[in-house]
């Protein structure tokens, strides 16, 4: 069992201790650091972007080593805080998770490790099989397969809530469950259609990425 614990303002990585099955440590999450990696996304060609960003408080993304599948029913509870700065505006928007589809046969469509190829199938997959039998407004795809490159995770911008391109792609990339959160949020972000926070862009993140960086950066590290 693995999971992420947030209590007054403190973020925690619940995970198994080592050489034993039944015990389990706290991890806080500054204790952990971020992998350097870029994004291969320019603004001005193309709707879809390509993302290795995990910015969470100070995580170090690794490779994820394969784990038994468990049976005990898990919840996942999503707080999402938005600042005064950021946002000028309400956004009045609550994510609700309302389905979860494991692959425990063969996957449904053809992921590779080219991570645009792997997204458009998805895309494709999602608008033929998935939307006819459950009602939804946007799909991410979690993925064991090892994107190339630095490639963690790549989604089209502004794309919410269209039955062709509202989802995503997310290399579960990380020993700890932020990893994919964060990237998941990120590509979120971008079907919103928010772009990456830069210079050029006059929207650069004021946080160190050593200090968690901000959920847009295009890069970790």
């Amino acid at each position: 069992m693995r999971g992420l614990i947030v209590f007054e303002n403190k973020t925690y990585i619940l995970e198994p201790m080592k050489n034993t099955t039944d015990r389990y440590q706290l991890v806080p999450a500054e204790s952990l650091k971020s992998i350097p990696g870029l994004c291969g996304s320019h603004h001005n060609h193309s709707s879809l972007t390509m993302e290795t960003v995990s910015p969470e408080p100070s995580q170090m993304w690794s490779r994820r080593h394969k784990r038994e599948t468990l049976k005990m029913t898990k919840y996942v509870e999503l707080v999402i805080v938005a600042d005064n700065r950021e946002f000028y505006r309400p956004l009045n928007i609550r994510i609700v998770l309302v389905g979860v589809e494991v692959w425990n046969d063969i996957d449904k469509c053809s992921i590779s490790q080219d991570p645009f190829t792997s997204l458009h199938e998805f895309l494709d997959w999602r608008k033929i099989k998935l939307l006819p039998r459950k009602s939804h407004d946007n799909a991410q795809l979690i993925s064991g397969v090892y994107f190339q490159g630095t490639t963690i995770g790549m989604a089209p911008i502004m794309s919410m809530c269209t039955a062709e391109q509202s989802g995503g792609v997310v290399m579960d990339h990380s020993d700890s469950p932020l990893g994919a959160a964060v990237t998941l949020a990120h590509e979120l972000g971008h079907n919103f259609g928010m772009n990456h926070d830069t210079l050029e862009r006059g929207c650069s993140c004021r946080m160190a990425a050593d200090k968690g960086g901000c959920i847009m950066n295009p890069s970790t590290g």
